[in-house]
This record gives structure tokens, sequence and C-alpha cells, in this order.
């Protein structure tokens, strides 16, 4: 027997004494030969310890027979059925065993069954230095003679090369081909393939190829990884050539303006204008649209045949293809659609981001708010430059990622309280070109840094007064003046929109409120004073509570027939308090 061996297990049942020595009850287990029939197993768990042994121990010829090794080998060789249980205790020491590993070895009593898992440990353990060497042999096959002299004068560098062949045989090793496999290749040839499903202009194709090659020879632990793997998922992400079809169905338009608004006339005259001069030209453009040739027949091939060559002038270039004809109308009439930039210019609450979120829905168009209200770097709508930790691309083109398509609806909302001139750069000089129609087909953000044309998106702006818009920006916008509501306006919209948004958002019922329009226009003049209707549903809100209230208490008394849901100019002033009017000494009725 081996020195270190364990004799056999055994469990403590009791403590019998503690002092001055511990003495227990115990229950010893004893390892029984291996059955006859599990001979096999012995055998093969042998031949796998062998084998283990001889990968990680130096050749026979330079082992003294002295040595540990050698007498483990030995031991190895010499053990039969009755030694079967001290040979797997000892393999899963000697062979450097998880330590949970070991603690399961020394859980198992049933010789069998414990040869089985040490058999199954070896195994593995086997297979992992195997392909281990094979890797190491790739790689030193790969060294030439030169990079082997200079290992140790180059050390840092040589450590790097070496590892990059070791990462190169692994990915081999897992199925793939050298260099261009393994998770991060795969990664590499999604992004690619993002890329060209997003077919993006082709310059920007160069671009992304160029990144990719980079991002291929850049280690992934490297920071500038990131960098260019963001950048080029940048690129990927931008719809270049995604965009929805308009809804030109200027009927349709017409009916949602005023289901979604009442009033504002103006503003809905503008854009039905929009959507009928758009219809307009697309349906000239698609009359303009060439025929396709018709073939050619067998008199007019025969007459081709016999032209001589002398006729056919080299200065003259052939006339353009159907085809050519077709792209160069298509880019015109495209060019034609420049959508106009709207500027909503109003009181709060007169409806103007609601207004522009029905502009989207009439014309079928994807709608992203930009909320622009104390911006104050430019940076911001450009763009950051790549060459600052953690850039990214500005607004605009966060935008485009976000709806997917190129031909959205943009809000930039509260536009006149964008930041002025400082040392970060001027917001309100950076969109100019974003609401240029004339330059924004060549939009330059300065993370992408590449041209990106902005001239299907429709903008529409907002703001509540001129006096602080740049007068250059002012400019390049049609400014569409949303006035305050009257009270005919207000009780309309009180009644059709306020008044059943409030009842859904307070958990009551139609039947829970009765509010007649003599009793609604004394909340508009009595207690409001704005143009727009905030301050009215706030109101309105606050009598629904009110009743809310009342329903409850009588629901938990069980006298719901008495509740009255009828609300009276004279209840107002419990509800709303004093009014306005009175405190100011008016009477408007």
């Amino acid at each position: 027997m081996l020195i270190g061996l364990g004799i056999h297990r055994f469990r403590v049942d009791k403590i019998t004494q503690k002092y001055p020595y511990v003495e227990a009850a115990v229950t010893h287990f004893p390892d029984e030969p291996l059955p006859l029939s599990a001979n096999p197993l012995l055998t093969q768990l042998k031949n796998t310890a062998t084998d283990l042994l001889r990968q990680i121990t130096p050749a026979a010829g330079t082992v003294q027979r002295s040595s540990p090794i050698m007498r483990l080998e030995s031991y190895i060789s010499r053990a039969d059925r009755g030694d079967a249980g001290q040979l797997a205790d000892l393999c899963v020491v000697a062979f450097e065993g998880k330590w949970n590993e070991r603690l399961l070895i020394l859980s198992i009593t049933d010789v069998k069954e414990r040869v089985e898992k040490v058999l199954e440990i070896l195994t593995r353990q086997l297979g992992i230095l195997q392909v281990s060497k094979k890797v190491n042999q790739n790689v030193s096959n790969k060294l030439t003679k030169q990079q082997r002299e200079c290992i140790y004068p180059f050390r840092f560098a040589n450590e790097r090369f070496y590892l990059r062949q070791q990462l190169n045989a692994i990915k081999e090793e897992l199925g793939g081909k050298d260099g261009d496999s393994g998770n991060e290749d795969d990664d590499v040839a999604e992004l690619q393939k993002r890329i060209e499903a997003a077919k993006p202009p082709p310059e920007i194709m160069e671009i992304a190829k160029r990144e990719l090659a980079r991002l291929r020879r850049v280690p992934q632990a490297s920071a500038e990884h990131n960098v260019i793997r963001t950048y080029v998922e940048v690129l990927a992400d931008i719809p270049w050539s995604k965009s929805t079809t308009d809804d030109l169905d200027i009927g349709r338009a017409r009916k949602q303006f005023d289901s979604d608004h009442y009033g504002l006339e103006t503003v809905k005259k503008r854009l039905l204008e929009y959507l009928a001069v758009l219809k307009l030209k697309r349906s000239i453009g698609q009359r303009q649209l060439p025929a396709p040739p018709a073939p050619p027949s067998t008199a007019d091939a025969e007459n081709k045949a016999v032209v001589p060559a002398s006729k056919s002038s080299p200065s003259n270039p052939d006339p353009p293809t159907p085809n050519a004809q077709v792209k160069d109308l298509v880019a015109k009439v495209e060019n034609r659609d420049r959508a106009p930039i709207l500027l909503l210019v109003g009181p709060p609450g007169t409806g103007k981001t609601s207004l522009a979120k029905s502009i989207a829905s009439a014309l079928g168009r994807k709608f992203h708010r930009i909320s622009l209200g104390g911006i104050r770097d430019e940076a911001e709508i450009r763009g950051h430059r790549r060459t600052y930790v953690a850039s990214l691309p500005g607004l605009i083109v966060q935008g485009l990622r976000k709806v997917g398509v190129n031909n959205p609806v943009f809000l930039l909302d509260e536009i006149d309280k964008i930041g002025m001139n400082n040392y970060h750069g001027d917001p309100s000089a950076a969109m100019l070109e974003v609401l240029d129609p004339e330059q924004n087909h060549t939009f330059n953000d300065h993370y992408v840094g590449s041209p990106i044309d902005l001239s299907k998106i429709l903008f529409i702006a907002t703001a509540n007064s001129l006096y602080t818009i740049h007068d250059a920006l002012l400019d390049r916008m049609e400014i569409i003046e949303l006035p305050g509501y009257t009270f005919d306006e207000k009780l309309h919209i009180a009644k059709e929109h306020l008044i059943p948004k409030q009842l859904g958002s307070n958990a009551l019922d139609n039947e829970h409120l009765e509010m007649d329009d003599k009793t609604t226009l004394r909340i508009i003049t009595g207690y409001t004073r704005e143009a727009g209707v905030r301050g009215l549903e706030r109101r309105i809100g606050a009598v629904c509570r009110y009743k809310a209230v009342q329903y409850a208490e009588k629901k938990e008394q069980g006298k719901e027939p008495e509740y009255n849901p009828r609300v009276t100019i004279a209840d107002l002033e419990e509800i709303l308090g004093v009014n306005d009017n009175l405190k100011l000494g008016l009477t408007i009725d």
C-alpha cells in the first residue's frame, strides 16, 4: 500500500466523549472487492490513468525508477479487483481533481459506482490535455525560425503573437477556419450582414467594409474594438433605404384632423394642401414613367443587322437606356417631394404636440419627438466626433435609428427654448442645416462622418414665442400661428375630449357624472384664464375626483342608488373654490 492512503471509510454517528480526548460511535464502510463482472471497468480505469500519467510527465527515459511517478505507475499496473476502491481514491487526488469532485468521491461507499465516477473525471481530463497538446503543436508549427529565435529578446511582442496563434488554433479546434471563426468572428459576420441589408450609399459601404476589416484585426479586449464595433452598429442601424408608404387619402386625413382637434382650421388647411400637392407629384411621376420597350420585330432585326459600321458615329453617344431614364425621373420626383418645415407657434396647451402626432397618423408615418428645450451643446444636434471618449451621434441620427425609416415625422419640440451661442457652440446654428430644404439632403453628423439624407423627413417644430428664435433659423421655417381657443371651442373640446378622458383616468363611467353645458361653461369662464385647455383639463379632473369620492363612499355603505351623479353650478364653489372672476371683481357668464 502507498503511504498516505486511507484504510476505509466511516461515518460518525455520535460523539461519546470530548475530554481529555474525543471518542465517537462510528459506522465503518470497508471497501469490498470489485465484482468479477466489473473487471472490464477496472481495466479501462487503469488504461486511462496510465495514459493520463504519460501525458503530463516527461519521457520514461528521463525519469528515475525510484521517483514517485514510477511508483504510481507501478501501483496502477499491479492493482486488482481488491484494490479498485483505493485506486479510484488515489487517482482523483493524484491527478488534481476539483475539490467538489474529491468530496463527491469521498462520499461514495459503493466501489463500482466510485470507479465509474473517477473514470468519467479522468476521461474528461485526458480529453482536455489532448486538445491542449494539439493546440500547442499547431502554434509551434506556425512559428517561423526567426520568430523562435526572437522569443526571448522581444518577450512581450512575441507573447502577444503566441497568444494570437493559440487563439486561432483554439478556434480551429472548435470547428472554424483560421482567423475567421469563433464568437467574435460570428459577430463580425453578423454585422456585415446587417450593413448589407441596410443598403447604404456606396461611400458608406466602403467605410463600413474598412471598419469591419479593422475590427477583425483589433483584439477583442482592446478599447478600440468596442469603439469600432459601436460605430459599425450605428451605420447598420441608420435606415438608409427603408421607408414607409405614405397614405395620401385626403378625405381620410381631413376626418382624422377633425376628430382629433376642434378648430385650428389654418393648420388643417396647410397640411391638407401639403398632402394634395404630394399626391399630385406622385401621380405626375407615375404618368411620366416610360413604358417598357417592345420586343424588336423580325424586319427591324434584319435592318439592324445590315447597317454598315461606318454609319455609326463614334462621336455621338448612345441614348440612355429606359432603366436609366426611369432612375433619373424617379430621382427628380423624389427631389420635388421635399417636405415643408412647419413651425407651430402658440400659447401652451393649444395642442401643438398632439397635432403633430395626428399628422403622422394621417400620413401613415412613424412619429418621433425631440425635445430641444435647454440644449446648449452643438454636438447634441450634430453628434460628437469619434476622437472623444464615449462619443455618440446627434439627436437626429439617434431618432432615425429609433424609428427605423428614413421618412418619419420629427417633432422638434420647444425650439424657441434652445440654447444660444456659448463655448460649446451654437445649437441654433447647427439646426440651420437640419431645417434647410436646400441643404438637409447632405446633412453631416460628426460621428457618422458622411452625408445623411434628411430631405424625406417631415419636420414640425413648436414654439411659444418667435422672439427667442434665431432670425436665420426662423427664415427657414413656415410659420403657422395657433391662437388661443374661444369659449365655444373650449366647450366643444371639453365635451368631446377632456371629460371622457378624465372619466377614464378616474375609473368612472358616463353615468357617474352628469354636467350640462352651463356648468362646463362656468368652469371655463370662471376657473380658467388661459389660451389653451390644460388648466381646464385639471379643473375637470378635480370635479371627477370629487364625484369619485362620493361614489366610493356610497358604495362602501351599500347605498349606490342614493348616489347623485349630477354636478350643478352651485356645486362648483364647493368643489373648486371661489372662482377667479369673483376674486378679481369680474362678472363673466
